[in-house]
Order: C-alpha cells, then structure tokens, then sequence
C-alpha cells in the first residue's frame, strides 16, 4: 500500500476490477423473450458475447429455439415460463406487437390483442417468474418513446400499451427492492429494423425531427440494455429510459 493518493486510487480500481472480472465469468442466467426481432437479436447477440446463459421464449409463429409460446394467451405464457425454471438472475423481455390506426379504425379485438401481447403478457412473465428470480436480479423491458409521449406512427393501442409498462416499471421498482431486484425500462425511438423501414416517408420526416439527426441501431439499444444488467447500474431502479437521439 502507499501514501500516494492517486497511486492508491489507482489500486483501489485496479482491485475493482479484478473483481468484476472474475465475478462475469460465472454465468449468468437471464430469460430473454422477443430474440427474433431487430432489437431482441441484438440484445441475444450482445449478451451471448458477454457470456450470459440465455433462456429464450418467443412466439410460436416467428421464433425457432427456445420455449415457443402465444404472448396473447395468459395461461400458455405462465406454463413456457415455468418450463423455462430458474434460478434466474434477469429477465430481458423485447416481444412486442406493432399496430397502426386511427381512434374510429381501431375495433375492440384489434385494441385488446395489442394490450394483451406488449402489456398483459409483461404482467403475465414477472408474476410466473418471479418464484425464480435470486435476490438482486435485474429486469428490463423494452418499452418505446410512445410510453413517454405519443406514437408518431402506431395507433392508440400501441401508445397506451408502452404507457402501461412504464406504469408497471414505476410501480414494481418499489415492490421489489426489498430484495434488491432492479426493474427498468428502455425506451427506443426510431431505431434502424425491419418495422421502421415499413414506414419509409413517415420515418423520414421523424427523423429529421432528431437531434442527432439519425436512425439508433439495435446496438445501441442492446448496449444500454447490457449495462441495466450490470453491477454498474446497480442504483438504478424504476426509470424509463429513452434511446431515441434526443426525441421524445
């Protein structure tokens, strides 16, 4: 040890370190459900290179490893998470399901499916899950700048359904941290997938509203999600956080 502060500082975060490292090596077992979207497989592919043991769940219709599910069906959901066991010490959820449509364009089935798949089958997983979760796990959900706002391009349904997992985000945040769970959400503007480039015109003129005057790739979405599972994060619960280039 020496008297030399910064020297002493220098090995204080040399030490650190070292412990960070060795614990990343044990790996780390995080349900991850939407994989096969843009933003999901670059959250798999970035966890998967950082070591992480993931335990996918996706749909039935889209997915090809992992537990398949209906994300619109309660019951199916709590038995693939189930399936899926634990111990878990995260979970990531990205699925979701994108609609358009005016307010009179919108009928009562088309309204419900939506609320069912992005907000009902959020409910759904924490509650199943929660029996597996260790103490000081971590979750993330992939919300959207429509739950801080408005959908530019989504309808009613969509922009209320990211409103209620952010409600959801800010509710549990204080349920949880008795057991040092953290819960947060990340919330994507314009980001460069497949569904953003549906909406050609309309993505263009949003993105000249950006101030970074730019489409975010589902890197960058990944990589805020790679932190908000990490200790670095570790005093950070209940926030709603926009990827979005300065445009809510």
């Amino acid at each position: 040890m020496t008297d030399d502060p910064e020297r002493l500082e220098l090995e204080v975060a040399a030490k650190s370190g070292e412990r960070v490292s060795q614990k990343s090596t044990i790996c780390r077992r995080i349900l991850l459900s939407g994989s096969e979207g843009g933003i999901g497989s670059a959250i798999a592919n970035r966890l998967s290179l950082e070591g992480v043991c993931l335990a996918p769940i996706g749909h039935r219709e889209v997915a090809t490893n992992g537990v398949l599910v209906d994300f619109r069906n309660d019951r199916e959901l709590a038995n693939g998470v189930r399936r899926v066991g634990g111990p878990l010490d995260g979970i990531v959820l990205a699925h979701g399901l994108f609609r358009g449509g005016k307010l009179r364009e919108i009928n009562h089935p088309d309204w419900r499916e939506v609320l069912d798949a992005n907000l009902n089958s959020v409910f759904t997983i924490l509650y199943a899950a929660d029996e597996f979760l260790r103490d000081g796990a971590s979750i993330v959900i992939i919300s959207s700048t429509a739950g801080l706002d408005h959908s530019f391009t989504g309808g009613a349904q969509y922009t209320a359904s990211k409103w209620g997992v952010n409600g959801l985000v800010r509710h549990l945040c204080h349920e949880l941290a008795h057991r040092e769970i953290r819960i947060n959400s990340v919330c994507p503007g314009t980001i460069n997938t497949p569904m953003a480039q549906v909406f050609g015109q309309e993505e263009a003129e949003r993105i000249r509203a950006v101030p970074l005057r730019r489409m975010g790739e589902p890197t960058e979405v990944a990589a805020v999600v790679s932190f908000r599972l990490s200790p670095g994060s570790s005093y950070i619960t209940g926030a709603n956080i926009p990827v979005s280039g300065g445009l809510i």
